[in-house]
């Protein structure tokens, strides 16, 4: 019976196409939201899907929206860091020279306590990482590991 209603199903979607229903839609050759079977995978599909409906998650997935935000958070913390930076070492251009030193040495400082404080963020959140990807069981959720240099880098140039 169910092979039966999939070739019905079928049948009216190539209807549906053939008679223009689909023309115009939104989001027409788009790829679907990751909600649309990205976080959902195998037997546990289902369960999935109606915890997500009923506004709840799987334990794994609360992990992962914690992570990400916690990410967002450090990569805007260590954005503004360089933006500080540059914008002391801005002002060290054109200051008198007895507030040379002082500028100097608050942009640096600044800029390496920063920097350590980040990294720390960085090995505290590989460790949270490490742990969501012995819980999740999806392999396309995985996260991977955050390089603390790279973020540097990328935060500089974006600067």
């Amino acid at each position: 019976m169910s092979d039966k209603w999939s070739e019905e199903v079928e049948k009216a979607i190539v209807r549906a196409v053939e008679a223009g229903e689909f023309d115009g839609l939104s989001g027409v050759g788009q790829r679907l939201p990751p909600d649309h079977g990205d976080y959902y995978a195998g037997e546990h599909d289902l369960a999935y899907r109606l915890l997500a409906n009923a506004g709840l998650a799987p334990e794994f997935l609360l992990m992962r929206r914690e992570i990400l935000a916690e990410l967002a958070d450090m990569r805007a913390f260590i954005r503004a860091a360089v933006r500080r930076r540059q914008r002391l070492l801005a002002q060290l251009r054109r200051a008198p020279i007895h507030e040379i030193p002082r500028l100097h040495r608050e942009a640096w400082d600044g800029w390496y306590a920063s920097v350590e404080a980040f990294r720390e963020r960085v090995e505290a959140i590989n460790a949270r990482i490490q742990i969501f990807n012995l819980k999740n069981k999806i392999p396309n959720l995985h996260q991977p590991y955050v390089n603390a240099d790279d973020e540097i880098r990328r935060a500089e140039a974006e600067a």
